[in-house]
């Protein structure tokens, strides 16, 4: 590190830009993604707090662009760690059409509360669900939860013994 470099907070610029980068489809992350991962997890149990060690990582990269790192990778990340057991759970009224919002979660071995993935859904009826699942499993790369605890909503089951039949719920 430069003894001149600023290291004070930055600012963004009002005219940086923050859209997703295009990416070539032969652009393969997942080792930049891992090396990612195995850091900010050190960084984590070094007690340095999540959002320092992304900013930090992000700078060497060249920017956030260049990073490879986003937050549905930390979800990724947490499932392939934790998601054997996960809780579904649809609520209402939280948005002003009144759609369901459905939430996977699950626990880390701290009893902290992890995030693997969320829809805002237009019903809940089986082909929603049924939908909203294979996406899940589509984005986990196909890992399924031993255990998925519902609602016991009728058309939830119904769709979790088509496509997640070994699955307990």
């Amino acid at each position: 590190m430069d003894a001149n470099e600023d290291l004070s907070p930055r600012f963004m610029d009002v005219n940086e830009d923050l859209s997703p980068r295009v990416m070539d489809v032969n652009e393969d992350l997942s080792p930049k993604v891992e090396v990612h991962a195995e850091l900010i997890e050190l960084a984590c149990s070094s007690g340095i707090k999540p959002k320092a060690s992304h900013e930090l990582m992000s700078r060497e990269a060249g920017g956030r662009a260049d990073f490879g790192f986003i937050e549905l990778d930390r979800m990724i990340i947490d499932n392939d760690n934790f998601g054997d057991v996960v809780a579904f759970d649809t609520t209402y009224g939280t948005n002003k059409e009144l759609r369901p919002l459905g939430v996977f979660t699950g626990f880390n071995r701290h009893r902290g509360l992890m995030v693997f993935g969320a829809a805002l859904l237009y019903d809940e009826m089986v082909d929603s669900f049924k939908l909203l699942f294979e996406s899940f499993l589509v984005a986990h790369a196909g890992k399924k939860p031993k255990a998925i605890f519902t609602d016991q909503d009728p058309a939830m089951a119904k769709t979790l013994n088509e496509v997640m039949p070994n699955t307990y719920h």
